[in-house]
């Protein structure tokens, strides 16, 4: 009987430790269990962060699109005034070359309207002496 209470304790123990580890195993699955509803939790809020993260590249795209557009249409306005103000300083030129030409011109006529006014005189002048002579 020695015998077999010392395998009834042994028994015992076993038993008592086989308890333990139920025990100590039924606190890994609780803890485990734990572990995967706050990994549950994560790929959640990851999802949701993956879904604003689209989102934000949707917009961003959207964004890049408006700012080509507009950087096309400033583009188009600025060759657009590139060309008028290539044919204003042509105009410039043009009428400057129109006004230098005028310039002369008067310049000339200037001349002549002098040479005219004094060949007048002189004309005069000698239409004068010869009527006091003849006179």
């Amino acid at each position: 009987m020695n015998k077999i209470s010392g395998l009834e304790q042994r028994f015992d123990g076993l038993e008592q430790r086989f308890d333990g580890l139920e025990q100590r195993f039924d606190g890994l699955e609780q803890r485990f269990g734990g572990l995967e509803q706050r990994i549950d939790g994560l790929e959640q809020r990851f999802g949701g962060l993956e879904q604003e993260v689209g989102g934000l590249k949707q917009e961003v795209g959207d964004l890049k699109q408006q700012v080509d557009d507009r950087f096309r249409e400033v583009n188009a306005r600025l060759d657009k005034l590139d060309k008028n103000m290539q044919a204003v300083y042509e105009q410039v030129a043009d009428n400057t070359e129109r006004h230098t030409e005028t310039m002369e011109k008067l310049t000339q006529i200037e001349r002549a309207v002098d040479f005219l006014a004094n060949k007048e005189f002189e004309n005069e002048k000698e239409i004068f002496f010869i009527k006091r002579r003849m006179g």
